[in-house]
């Protein structure tokens, strides 16, 4: 009799963890659900119940199979439901580190300021023109010496900031702003011309960059230190990019840097600055959740962006995308992003994306940038996306 409970407990176990009920709530089941739960209780009833012995091992081994099944869909769901929480959590870090990167920017903005107007310092920066030097200012007293200082230590605090937001496709003018700034102040160039060097690499400007480089290795005494190291490496990277940066120039125009869009100048076509992996433009880089869609949402995306903007946005064919890609000198990351090209088996075109910095792959024996190394994926897939017009 226990073991016919025991099984009959079992049995209605597996058909609700089969049907997605949890087991305190069978009670409170739906009428669809609850005559679903009566079909599959009778089928296997009627079975568990046979005449003949090779009847009963029959049935005995259909109810085996069911409850494995709802075994593994009790699995699948909770790995499902970890997965999504983990995900949460994920996105509740990301958001409270960007909401206190926020507050400390505008912290030592504050402090910047308020120093500023202590040391009655108005001088303008804008556009940098500034050589690589170690001429130092000279100062009046000590006070004002340590007010310079001090001021310098908030904008390179500040640049480190700047330094630390995701902006693949960006101008990172207000970092090198900030550093005109240090250096005006009386900023030793053997100490800015690292940080410097950086900025100008991440803005594009990469024979600014291999200047202010070269000059930091010219001053550094140790070259078996590991920020000597760092910085050969760094100007080691920046000069085999110079080619592409200079093809990326003269054929691409950026009229106007608030906006995020930039034109090829031999095609016409006008691509977004930002694609899907970076998020949207802010007026002066790239900031968002990813936002990976399937082929379908990718195409209505862009007639809902077509429509909303009035401008003739779509999703780029395979040819435009890769012949794009060979320019964009920070490559185009994150992953795979999709193309309007499909193939003959119902699947859609994506190329890889794995091209940061222009990078290039040895193909047939020639040289060729790794954009040019597509797939086609299942339409059904997530991946990144970047429109053009």
């Amino acid at each position: 009799m226990k073991s016919r409970i025991k099984k009959a407990l079992l049995l209605a176990s597996a058909i609700a963890a089969m049907l997605g009920i949890s087991q305190p709530a069978i009670g409170q089941m739906s009428a669809a659900q609850q005559q679903e739960f009566e079909r599959q209780e009778r089928r296997i009833t009627e079975s568990v119940i046979p005449s003949t012995q090779a009847e009963k091992d029959a049935a005995w081994a259909d109810y085996d199979d069911l409850e494995s099944s709802a075994a593994r869909a009790n699995t699948e769901r909770r790995e499902q439901a970890g997965q999504e929480s983990r995900d949460r959590l994920e996105s509740t870090k990301e958001l409270r580190s960007a909401i206190q990167l926020v507050q400390q920017a505008d912290r030592i903005d504050k402090e910047i300021l308020a120093q500023r107007e202590k040391m009655g310092w108005t001088k303008p920066y804008g556009k940098p023109n500034i050589a690589p030097t170690d001429a130092p200012l000279k100062f009046s007293s000590s006070a004002d010496a340590a007010n310079h200082q001090r001021l310098i230590g908030l904008l390179l605090d500040r640049f480190e900031i700047e330094m630390t937001k995701k902006r693949e496709d960006l101008s990172l003018l207000a970092s090198v702003h900030l550093l005109e700034e240090a250096w005006a102040l009386g900023y030793r160039a053997s100490d800015l011309s690292y940080a410097l060097g950086r900025a100008l690499t991440e803005m594009g400007d990469a024979e600014e960059a291999v200047r202010w480089l070269e000059h930091y290795l010219k001053t550094q005494r140790n070259a078996a230190s590991e920020d000597y190291q760092l910085a050969r490496r760094a100007y080691d990277k920046v000069q085999s990019e110079l080619p592409a940066w200079r093809e990326f120039h003269q054929r691409f125009e950026w009229p106007d840097k608030t906006v995020g869009e930039i034109k090829d100048r031999k095609t016409g076509l006008i691509w977004e600055v930002c694609n899907s992996f970076l998020g949207f433009w802010e007026g002066r880089w790239c900031s968002g959740h990813h936002r990976e869609k399937t082929w379908d949402e990718t195409m209505v995306h862009a007639m809902n962006e077509a429509r909303r903007t009035g401008q003739p946005w779509r999703v780029p064919d395979r040819a435009e995308l890769k012949e794009a890609a060979s320019y964009f000198p920070e490559g185009l990351t994150g992953g795979y992003i999709w193309t309007a090209t499909q193939s003959s088996d119902g699947r859609a075109a994506v190329l890889s994306e794995h091209m940061a910095r222009m990078q290039r792959v040895q193909e047939n024996g020639e040289v060729v940038p790794e954009a040019q190394l597509g797939v086609n994926a299942p339409k059904q897939q997530r991946h990144n996306f970047r429109l053009v017009r």
